[in-house]
């Protein structure tokens, strides 16, 4: 596990878009320190992404800086900030591992095969709270709320319209007040409805 950063360290760092370029211009150096500074950020979204499986995660946390190496050159950020580039490599590494694993198989099998009563919550984790989401509805709330992206960032991450991405966060949050309530939701997503829609 790379070292962490302390925050007066990070705040002197270089920004990762500077990082990305002077790796481009061949300094490896810059690479290592892009790699140690989102060892946990990202590292926790693929866990997320994996269930909490920890070995899968830095399988696919290391598999998509082999992506960075590969395709460091396709990276320009006047079409997008390093952070969401980044993210969606992960994202997309993981969706292909996902596509094609037993796992992916099994899990349609058993989400066809059982219905879940809507639980009772009172202290409700956002896993918890998002898991029984449809995966894009999840996918985005996981991005803003867990990843503190923005609308544009997301947009970008997934691929897919801004206006999209708002119509979706909008969509999972209606699902959501309407099987949990109003108040657990934005008790447990720690949210003002102002500030969401």
């Amino acid at each position: 596990m790379p070292p962490e950063e302390s925050p007066q360290s990070a705040a002197l760092q270089p920004t990762d878009e500077k990082l990305m370029g002077a790796f481009q211009d061949g300094d490896e150096t810059a690479f290592d320190v892009l790699y140690r500074r989102y060892w946990i950020p990202l590292l926790l979204y693929l866990m997320r992404r994996t269930r909490g499986n920890r070995a899968i995660a830095e399988e696919l946390y290391n598999d998509t800086f082999c992506h960075v190496i590969e395709k460091k050159m396709t990276f320009n950020p006047s079409k997008g900030c390093f952070r969401a580039w980044l993210y969606a490599i992960a994202r997309n590494n993981h969706l292909g591992l996902y596509r094609t694993s037993e796992i992916f198989l099994r899990g349609i099998a058993e989400g066809l095969s059982e219905k879940r009563p809507a639980p009772l919550v009172e202290a409700m984790s956002v896993d918890a709270l998002l898991g029984d989401l449809p995966r894009r509805h999840r996918e985005v709330m996981e991005l803003i709320v867990k990843g503190e992206f923005t609308g544009a960032q997301v947009a970008e991450i997934m691929a897919i319209p801004v206006p999209r991405v708002y119509r979706l966060h909008h969509e999972a949050l209606q699902q959501l007040r309407k099987r949990y309530g109003t108040q657990q939701v934005q008790s447990a997503l720690n949210i003002q409805t102002s500030k969401t829609e």
